[in-house]
């Protein structure tokens, strides 16, 4: 009778293999040498003696034919190797969702780690899953998650809450990285945005210190980026509401796109909030392209409903103020806002300075008049 045993293992240098016995001898000596090794162990009260791992070799990506997926597309985004890394040889990669025998609930409990809903919620259609090795057998591995959207404009809301979320564009760890349509990187992590798709890489080595880590990840990270990006299907143009927000004074990396609750009001629709600083002001513009004038009407309509409503006679569109938790911010925001055909747009206050003012002088430097906001609401309706 023929008995098979695989047994995995972990080496030195983060490499894993797999040892088959297909003997009933082979297998009865590797049973008897591992109980004999720990009963050796708790009897003189010692460790056994670490493994014998042999040294990485290098020519990893040359060593065993290329890997492949399911789909011509991803097997070319993933498939060439990029500089020194290449999909792992003797790894299986993963794809999930729309047309695949794995569906969304096997991706949630297998890679997002309770994050799920989260994806979900941004209308999450399908997911690669893939691992880069170090070609030159270190411990250096790259791991990729290529999510699909139904919409460019869910993955790019996505995308803008994986980076910026409810954290100061100012304060971020991230940096812009020139990649796909929009893209950032920082210690051991990059996420890159193109159309529908978002891809979101990250660096680990287990045999490397956080500063090592730091500097080979800020090495690797930025040309894998770039050239997964490039070879992603689709447009780079941002969603409509997102290109209306003026250049001038926007922060790095400071958009925050909503697909359906802008402002942070249920339902009100899709819109970007900006992040900017101008000779030492710091402000918010939000911006709203609707289809037709009739939406934008609606959407005015709605937030005119929301506290803190104040009318402003003779104002320039209509204009109108609003103080209130607005925008997803906890501390009282003071905006102005206005519509200009089917444009919605408002000009405001920036919690994060006002928050971070140590005196009421600071704060009151902090803090917009209304006239100060209808000018630059007017340059941003034009």
């Amino acid at each position: 009778m023929r008995v098979d045993i695989a047994l995995s293992f972990t080496g030195l240098a983060g490499y894993s293999g797999r040892m088959r016995f297909s003997s009933a001898v082979g297998c009865g000596l590797l049973i008897s040498a591992l109980l004999g090794c720990r009963r050796h162990a708790d009897a003189d009260g010692e460790a056994p003696p670490p493994p014998i791992v042999a040294a990485p070799s290098a020519n990893v990506c040359g060593a065993k034919s290329a890997v492949t997926f399911n789909e011509a597309e991803l097997t070319q985004v993933f498939g060439p190797a990029v500089a020194d890394v290449c999909l792992d040889p003797i790894g299986e990669p993963r794809v999930y969702g729309e047309g695949q025998a794995e569906g969304l609930d096997a991706v949630c409990l297998e890679l997002f780690n309770g994050e799920c809903e989260l994806y979900k919620g941004f209308g999450l259609r399908r997911v690669a899953a893939a691992r880069f090795v170090d070609d030159r057998g270190t411990a250096a591995a790259v791991n990729v998650n290529l999510s699909r959207f139904a919409s460019s404009e869910g993955a790019y809301a996505f995308f803008t809450r994986r980076v910026v979320g409810d954290a100061d564009p100012k304060r971020l760890s991230l940096q812009p990285l020139d990649a796909g349509g929009s893209a950032a990187i920082g210690t051991a992590v990059a996420y890159v945005w193109k159309a529908a798709q978002v891809l979101e890489l990250s660096y680990t080595n287990e045999s490397e210190a956080p500063d090592q880590v730091r500097a080979s990840s800020l090495r690797l990270l930025p040309t894998l980026a770039r050239t997964l990006g490039t070879r992603l299907r689709g447009e780079t143009a941002l969603p409509e509401s997102a290109r209306r927000l003026p250049a001038a004074g926007l922060l790095p990396l400071g958009i925050r796109f909503e697909t359906r609750d802008a402002f942070s009001v249920p339902g009100l629709g899709a819109g970007a909030v900006g992040f900017y600083e101008h000779a030492g002001n710091r402000y918010r513009v939000f911006v709203s392209v609707n289809s037709d004038p009739q939406l934008a009407k609606d959407m005015v309509r709605s937030l005119r409903r929301l506290p803190g409503l104040r009318t402003l006679k003779e104002a320039p569109y209509d204009a109108f103020e609003l103080r209130g938790a607005l925008a997803g911010d906890a501390p009282v925001s003071h905006w102005v806002i206005g519509r200009n055909e089917h444009i919605v747009a408002g000009v405001g206050d920036e919690p994060f300075a006002v928050a971070a003012a140590a005196t009421p002088e600071a704060r009151a430097a902090a803090v917009f008049s209304h006239e100060q906001l209808l000018a630059l609401l007017r340059k941003v309706l034009r």
